[in-house]
């Protein structure tokens, strides 16, 4: 998840280029919610229930929350900021993630050691975003910054959320649904924004499509269960380390094929943010959630 999810920034600015953002996130998902929930069908056929009208309405709420609000939200401000741009904005989540965490009811308090990891993760995440005035990084409008903060919150909520939820079946079921919704969500949003209209399969460059496919199957398919996974079998904190090194990820790869800058003081909140990770990591993690807790 560390190194899959990070490339998924580049990918999706590498995939819009030629594919309108919203259709992009649409069919991503809803593509690799199909495959998966047809994957249970072939595969694990034991396993496979069509689903109750309340689990439905959960993974529309959950799947709605991740991946539109989200996910959705995020990539659509990718038009206008760069790649690390974004990734450094989300790296933000832990903080929602385990403030909401706290907030549930029987929520638990983090503690001090990983309350430390993450403000040590926080002031390496005030560095790499300090202004400099030279001009180094595309500067957001006040919108697209709010925009891509209400995402960080709901995708924390999404994922909270997806801890205390859970259906009949395979475990993979829940997370198709997810995927299915959200991106026939985002297509009808599409479409409605007349995205279609600047819709040209056969003009689409073999970069946006590499882009679209990796977003596809490592980043939606292969990347969204496992991160669904261990919401539900790890303790926050540790969950909440992702984005950090999505962090470390995306910029290296925005500077080193997507043409994005990197300076030294990247590099040293970059470090810092390392030192977050690890501390949060090797604290003694609380009790895990069990199931219907």
């Amino acid at each position: 998840m560390y190194f899959a999810w990070g490339a998924t920034y580049l990918g999706v600015k590498f995939a819009i280029v030629d594919l309108p953002v919203l259709l992009m996130s649409g069919g991503r998902f809803f593509l690799a919610g199909l495959l998966l929930f047809l994957g249970v069908i072939i595969f694990d056929r034991g396993n496979f229930r069509y689903g109750t009208l309340r689990e439905w309405r959960d993974a529309a709420c959950i799947g709605i929350l991740l991946l539109v609000l989200g996910i959705g939200t995020g990539n659509w401000t990718q038009q206008y900021v760069d790649s690390s741009f974004a990734a450094m904005v989300f790296s933000g989540l832990p903080l929602w993630i385990i403030l909401i965490d706290w907030l549930r009811p029987g929520g638990k308090a983090p503690t001090h050691t990983v309350a430390i990891g993450l403000l040590m993760g926080f002031v390496g995440i005030g560095v790499i975003l300090a202004p400099t005035g030279h001009g180094e990084h595309k500067v957001a409008s006040v919108a697209i910054d709010l925009l891509l903060i209400m995402a960080s919150i709901c995708w924390a909520g999404g994922s909270v959320w997806s801890r205390h939820v859970f259906a009949a079946g395979s475990a993979l079921l829940p997370v198709a649904r997810q995927m299915m919704i959200a991106g026939l969500v985002l297509l009808m949003a599409g479409s409605l924004h007349g995205d279609l209209r600047h819709l040209d399969l056969m003009d689409t460059s073999l970069t946006a499509w590499l882009g679209f496919t990796y977003l596809v199957l490592i980043g939606s398919l292969g990347g969204y269960p496992v991160y669904i996974w261990l919401m539900r079998i790890c303790h926050a904190p540790k969950v909440a380390t992702i984005p950090y090194v999505n962090l470390l990820v995306a910029i290296f790869l925005g500077w080193s094929l997507g043409h994005e800058t990197i300076s030294f003081r990247l590099l040293i909140g970059t470090a810092i943010v390392l030192g977050s990770v690890a501390i949060v990591l090797w604290s003694k993690p609380p009790e895990v959630v069990a199931p219907g807790d």
